[in-house]
């Protein structure tokens, strides 16, 4: 990982053209050669740079992959099927181009289900332990990997949360609870 630099809220840095940076509608733009690198702006507080791949597994280890960057996108996503499919609120999905994504270990392990009638939605997983784990969006060139499954910082955080109105009647915004770095 590269070196990041704090800046004082609120500052704003031009980014050099020649090098990778996004445009004010969100475009990404690269250099003409070099290594990719993804500015990525965290909590309006600090531009870090990423050039390394991050590696993720499911529970049991026997799944293992490595996603590089740039990223697609990071989203939570609200919907219905997302609640039924993780068990929890919302899911958290990280979506990388299909070429960016390397199975290291257990592919074979794979299992699959398409939900019927759905144009998009799947969930693979791993046959020992039942954990998600990434899987290509049918009709789409992008892999969505589940944020959990990943054993370092990606860098990039969630931009937004997708299908709000879906959201569970129970939900309450993390700031607006108690925080506990164990059991209570």
């Amino acid at each position: 990982m590269l070196s990041f630099q704090v800046l004082p809220q609120g500052t704003s840095i031009p980014l050099d053209h020649a090098h990778v940076g996004r445009t004010h509608s969100g475009q990404q733009r690269r250099a003409a050669s070099g290594p990719r690198v993804t500015y990525t702006l965290v909590l309006g507080k600090e531009i870090k740079m990423q050039l390394e791949a991050v590696t993720g597994s499911c529970l049991c280890g026997s799944v293992k992959f490595e996603i590089k960057p740039p990223f697609s996108g990071f989203r939570y996503c609200h919907c219905r099927r997302c609640q039924k499919a993780t068990g929890s609120s919302h899911a958290s999905n990280v979506f990388v181009p299909q070429g960016q994504i390397a199975w290291l270990a257990g592919e074979a392990l794979i299992s699959r289900f398409d939900l019927p009638g759905a144009k998009r939605f799947s969930v693979w997983f791993c046959s020992r332990c039942g954990s998600r784990v990434p899987h290509k969006i049918r009709e789409r060139d992008d892999y969505l990997v589940p944020a959990g499954l990943l054993d370092n910082d990606p860098v990039i955080r969630p931009e937004n949360s997708i299908f709000w109105g879906s959201k569970a009647p129970w939900y309450v915004e993390p700031r607006e609870i108690p925080k506990f770095t164990e059991y209570t």
